[in-house]
């Protein structure tokens, strides 16, 4: 919408600037007996005609680049060839011509004839409502920029961020169409492999763990008191696996008989129960009627997505209970060794059906795939709109070097260098950009702030995001209106001065 809006903002701008061309048209066609209704009609139909052509051309750049459209935002859109849609489609033309070609229309249509056939027509007039369209659309144009600045910003600040486990290198292998029995015995094959660092039993692929329960007890609970805590069932060398780290007490162990009823928490978990790392260690713990003693702490780690924060959370070691997975961290460099070693074993306890994994860093950049289309699509659309913001600026600034010809060839005449005369003819365009900027950064920042809310884990808003959002359409339309303006102020002042 915004990318139409700013080609209606152009269609509206270029006419109503070319206007000069077609005041001596506008004031014969008056003399000879053509009334203002005719005019506004005749102008309308000019603009539903140029609709009509650009629409023809789009449905052909359409079935060119929908299939590149459907890649970048994973959709499968197609053109519907119905009635319905034709419908649509006229009454969009409509529209878009009455948008497009109503302020023009009753513009020109409004021009004196005794003014405009003796010269003293001033096209000045519609220049103030020109500069609020340049203006509102380069505004649209930058913070769009913004956008997608701040969004891939946010994204590789996910990407980056310290989950608080080391996600390289882990896979996780379900083992759901395999007996508990034959579960762990394909665990203790693959701690075996040399190209294998290590291999534990799981309950979860930490993607997203949503498995919270409120059947839990703990020493110093008020009645009144209850929350949610996530809990996983593990095994001694999980954490060893996934790279998590214990700031107080001790792991488990497969030498110590009673460690199957005992409990590691992490830090999220201590707090919200009262307690720092160091005082949770040895307090009672029952989950599931199950009492037991809090063993160790983990520093906080993310199970869910950046949109949640991290929750409280219970390790349990319960071999007898069947875990559904198991956690695998290949050797470095030796991830394609260990897949073949997995789907190898896998086989020799499960040879009907073929074996089941993913990698943990995959399906994490996989939890952000709504926000990596959103991010793709807006780029790529706020490149189109600072394209098309542009190519009305370069319109714009054909007809006001054509509207000031005499002037350049005065100026050059009296001494003007082309630099100078480049310079005066690109001030005020640029003036309208900078007050785009001015005007887009405020509103880009609460727009941008809004959707950044929706992640617990975010960026800091900064102006920079917005000095760069900025400089790029300034950039290319100081290049557009100055190449322009030097190509004018090149013209022969002789061929200048006496054309009429």
């Amino acid at each position: 919408m915004i990318v139409l809006l700013i080609a209606v903002f152009n269609f509206i701008n270029l006419s109503t600037a070319r206007a000069v061309r077609r005041a001596k048209e506008v004031g014969i066609r008056k003399t000879i007996g053509a009334y203002r209704s005719q005019l506004i009609t005749q102008f309308l139909s000019e603009s539903f005609l140029i609709t009509c052509i650009s629409v023809a051309l789009a449905l052909v750049l359409l079935n060119i680049g929908l299939p590149f459209l459907n890649a970048l935002a994973s959709k499968s859109l197609a053109l519907p060839l119905t009635p319905s849609f034709a419908i649509a489609l006229f009454l969009f033309m409509l529209l878009v011509s009455l948008l497009a070609g109503f302020y023009p229309a009753v513009y020109l249509s409004g021009f004196r004839p005794t003014k405009v056939l003796k010269g003293v027509f001033n096209i000045r007039s519609g220049q103030r409502f020109r500069q609020v369209l340049v203006v509102t659309q380069f505004t649209f144009t930058v913070i769009l920029v913004a956008g997608s600045i701040i969004i891939y910003k946010q994204l590789g600040f996910l990407r980056d961020k310290d989950l608080g486990f080391d996600k390289s290198q882990l896979i996780y292998v379900e083992t759901g169409n395999l007996s508990k029995k034959n579960a762990q015995l394909l665990m203790m094959d693959l701690q075996k492999q040399s190209a294998i660092t290590s291999a534990s039993s799981a309950s979860n692929s930490l993607i997203d763990v949503m498995n919270g329960t409120i059947d839990f007890e703990w020493e110093g609970k008020l009645p009144e008191d209850k929350f949610l805590i996530t809990r996983l069932n593990t095994d001694p060398w999980y954490l060893s696996t996934t790279g998590m780290k214990l700031i107080s007490g001790r792991n488990f162990s497969p030498e110590i008989a009673t460690d199957t009823t005992t409990y590691i928490i992490n830090e999220s978990a201590a707090r919200r129960m009262g307690w720092t790392p160091v005082e949770a260690l040895e307090k009672s713990f029952t989950l599931h009627g199950v009492k037991g003693l809090i063993i160790g702490v983990v520093e906080d780690f993310h199970f869910r997505p950046m949109t949640a924060s991290i929750e409280p959370l219970v390790f349990g070691y319960m071999p007898s209970r069947y875990y559904s997975g198991i956690m695998v961290k290949a050797g470095p460099n030796r991830v394609r060794e260990s897949i073949a070693l997995i789907e190898e074993l896998y086989k020799k306890y499960e040879s009907a059906t073929p074996v089941h994994y993913n990698f943990i860093d995959q399906r994490l950049e996989n939890q952000y795939q709504f926000e990596q289309r959103t991010g793709k699509v807006v780029f790529f659309f706020s490149l189109l709109a600072i394209f098309v913001a542009c190519l009305g600026l370069y319109g714009l600034a054909t007809f006001n070097a054509e509207r000031r010809t005499k002037e350049i060839g005065i100026r050059k005449v009296l001494g003007a260098s082309v630099i100078n005369v480049g310079a005066l003819l690109s001030r005020d365009f640029i003036y309208l950009v900078v007050l785009s900027i001015t005007i887009a950064s405020p509103v880009g920042y609460f727009l941008m702030r809004n959707w950044l809310e929706g992640f617990v884990y975010r960026i800091e808003l900064n102006w920079l995001f917005f000095a760069a959002a900025g400089s790029l359409p300034l950039s290319i339309a100081v290049l557009t209106v100055f190449y322009q303006a030097v190509a004018a102020a090149r013209m022969d002042p002789v061929k200048s001065l006496r054309s009429e």
